[in-house]
Order: C-alpha cells, then structure tokens, then sequence
C-alpha cells in the first residue's frame, strides 16, 4: 500500500474528528483512500479475441491522488498536444509575499481569479508592447515543499505570436521579469482594492482591525513603500539576473530585516524544456511517499530540502501537522488550477489556427513538447501498467469496456478477480440478466 495512503488511513479519522474540516476535503481525503479499491466499485473488461473477462478498481480522480494522479496529467497532454504548436516557451513564475497570503486562506476563490487575471493582463500588455498577439498556460499552485502556504503561478508563455494585424508570425526573444513584475503588481493591487471595496473580501484573523477602506488601503500602501530602494536591496541580496524583486517593508519596520518580496522569475529560454517542468504541478499529490521515511510512535520523518542551504535533511512532523498541511492543499470544489489566456481562449479560435498556419514550416528541426515528456513518462510502472491494461495477457488482444459495478451491487457475492476469468461474455450477459430481473 502507498505510504500516503497509510497515513491517511491511520490518522485522518482522529483528525476529523477534534478539527474543523471542509466536507469537500473530507470526502476527497476518503476517496483517495479508497482509490484502486472496491469501495468505489469495479469496472468489468473484456478481451474481444479470447473472450476472458477482468475485474478492474475504479480510481478516486482527485486532484492530489497519490495513486492515479500520475496517469491523468498524461491524460491532460494527450489532449494538449494537438492543441499548442511546437515552437520556443518560456517558463514564469509568479509569487505573493508573505503580509497577502492569509487573505488566501479565507478568499482563496476571489484571491486567486485576481492572480490569474493580473499575470493574464501583464503578460497581454508585455506581448501587445511588442506588437505580438501571444498565449500562455498558467497552473496554480498552492504550496512549497514544506506544504507551506505560498500561492503561486507556473506560467508557459510562448515566445512569439500573430502581428497586431494578423498578417504574419513574429517570433519574442524573451519575457523581461522587470517589466513584467511593476504590470503584475499595479493590477493585483489595484483589483484586490477593487474586490474590498465591494466587500468581496474577508479579513483574516491576523488583519481584523482593518475594518474600512481606508485602513486597508493604508495597510497595501504601507506595504508597498520604499519601492525605490528595490534595485540596492537586489544588488546586495546578489540576485540572478533573470529574477526580478520588489523588495518592500513598512516604514515602521526600517531598521529590521522582516521585507516582504514579490518574485517573479523567469527561466532562460530552452526550447520545449518548460513542459517538462510543469507537468508535476498538474495533478501531483501535496507529497510524494519517497520522501516519508518512516512512522513510528507518532513522529513522521520527512527527508525535505532545506530552504537557505539547499540540502536534504530530515524533518520530524506530528501527525497533526501533517494531517493539517496535507488537508490544507485540497482546493474547493469547481477550481480550475490549469488555465489558458491570449490565443488559446474559446474566443480567439480563428486567430490560434491562423497562427498555427503560419508556424506549419516553421521550428521544424525542434522536436514536439508532448513527444519528449512522453519518452521519459514511459520509465514509470504506473504508465505501463495502465498500457499493459489495454491488452489481454494471455492472447494479446484488445480489452474493451462491459459494465460498471457499484459498491453495494448484488453480483459481488459470486464474482471475483479471479474467479471472473473463467466466465465467458455469454456467461456474464447471463449472470448480470437474472441480477438485474431479480
């Protein structure tokens, strides 16, 4: 069994139990439980050549699934690779300091569409300055490695785009993160003053005393001062170049270290490289079981990388601790954390084929993004697996879907994984008709 899935298992119904907890996170937390087992049903398959039938267990489809997380974002570039064009992308990261990520935990909805709209304007206004009319695909994330609260943005800009006036392909040398980060933070700011000024916004308990308008504004403002000492702050903290800070701090807090810092870093460019990079961010799980390294007397030992070192070195949690960070990752229901903005919305279709004609002979000599993560997604068991699942083992022939069980159906009295085997497609057609009359 996962380690994940053991801990979930050992823990979660302590923790329900004496903390307050979302249903949506509580229902999603017992079904990643419950993935590859009967207490989500089976599907039955069968082979069209040999006629030998199989019981296969149906997957939770949760968002931080250890189990079946993996297979589904190769689901999401099967279906992406028909859709973006092979040509050089750039991969952004968009950050929030430290003094606006509690407003996440209780706004998390409208915090979020005010990050994807102000890195949608800002890579928009960057593109149009440029004369190009570009796309990008931006995936939220909610943590760090430490599943510490740091909302930020993945972002794959394509380097280039259509004219203004639609007549040709322009290629972009580069996103410069300057100019991108001042577009960044003036809308951010500028719509999160807008959402509290309709009263969309609720303060957390650290910032309940700013009750009005203007004590809010005066709390951004207060914090977002001192913009001119950015460039000496940068060159003493010895930055790289393609990282951009805004360093910021209140001026009641001058002779102290404690500044807040909007990153936005943006990679060299290496071709395809950024799909490689983003596709673990898709639907990967808050942890992964290689880095538990074991659970003895309640104490959790992590190997996690150390922040201002750089190294490995293990880390001992409680199980709160861990059941409260891996709980806090589950976004609420209906969140969209893949985005696509530019051409690459339901509206800009024309230009995106039109854009697409002109690219036809172009970048020919680069290999296709989808092609080169799919030769590495083929080294793991999970994929091959799920290939090895689409033919039979004993005839080699293609298996096809029959009929979906649930839970609680009648027919689990008589079958199972071994015994279905043995039953024909007549048999079973048999079986299912006197179930289904009875």
């Amino acid at each position: 069994m996962n380690k994940i899935t053991e801990l979930l298992i050992q823990y979660s119904d302590y923790y329900f139990s004496n903390h307050s907890v979302p249903t949506w996170t509580k229902r999603c937390v017992s079904r990643i439980i419950d993935c590859y087992r009967q207490a989500l049903g089976d599907n039955i398959n069968i082979c069209q050549d040999c006629g030998k039938s199989f019981l296969v267990a149906n997957t939770c489809k949760t968002k931080n699934c250890p189990k079946c997380a993996f297979y589904r974002t190769y689901l999401w570039l099967e279906k992406i690779a028909d859709i973006l064009p092979t040509m050089n992308y750039q991969h952004i990261v968009f950050t929030i300091p430290i003094f606006l990520r509690p407003f996440f935990i209780v706004n998390f909805k409208v915090m979020t569409n005010i990050q994807f709209k102000a890195i949608s304007i800002a890579l928009k206004e960057y593109a149009r300055s440029r004369c190009v009319l570009s796309f990008w695909v931006a995936v939220y994330q909610h943590c760090g490695e430490h599943l510490t609260l740091n909302p930020h943005l993945h972002v794959i800009a394509a380097l280039g785009g259509l004219l203004l006036d639609h007549s040709a392909f322009k290629p972009l040398p580069y996103y410069y993160a300057k100019q991108l980060s001042k577009i960044y933070t003036t809308v951010f700011l500028k719509k999160l003053r807008r959402a509290f000024k309709q009263g969309k916004i609720v303060l957390p308990n650290k910032y309940a005393h700013l009750s009005s308008y203007a004590l809010f504004t005066r709390f951004i403002d207060a914090n977002v001062k001192a913009i001119n000492v950015k460039q000496a702050l940068h060159q003493l903290k010895g930055n790289s170049v393609h990282s951009h800070f805004i360093e910021q701090f209140c001026p009641s807090t001058l002779n102290s270290p404690q500044y807040k810092a909007w990153n936005v870093f943006a990679a060299p460019v290496k071709g395809n490289a950024p799909f490689a990079y983003i596709v673990r961010y898709l639907h990967h799980p808050p942890i992964t079981q290689t880095k538990i390294i074991s659970n003895l007397r309640n104490r959790i030992v992590l190997r996690l990388k150390n922040k201002t070192t750089g190294l490995t070195e293990r880390v001992v949690w409680t199980p709160e601790q861990f059941m409260k960070r891996f709980c806090d990752q589950f976004p609420p229901k209906g969140f969209h954390n893949v985005r696509r903005g530019g051409l690459l919305a339901p509206s800009n279709t024309k230009l995106f084929n039109l854009l697409k004609h002109f690219l036809a002979n172009c970048y020919q000599h680069m290999i296709p993004a989808y092609d080169d993560i799919r030769s590495q997604m083929y080294n793991y068991n999970i994929h091959k697996n799920k290939q090895q699942a689409k033919t039979c083992p004993d005839c080699g022939g293609n298996i096809v879907f029959f009929k979906r069980l649930h839970p609680n159906h009648p027919i689990y009295s008589f079958i199972t994984k071994d015994n279905i085997k043995v039953l024909s497609y007549k048999e079973l057609k048999l079986l299912f008709l006197c179930y289904d009359t009875t």
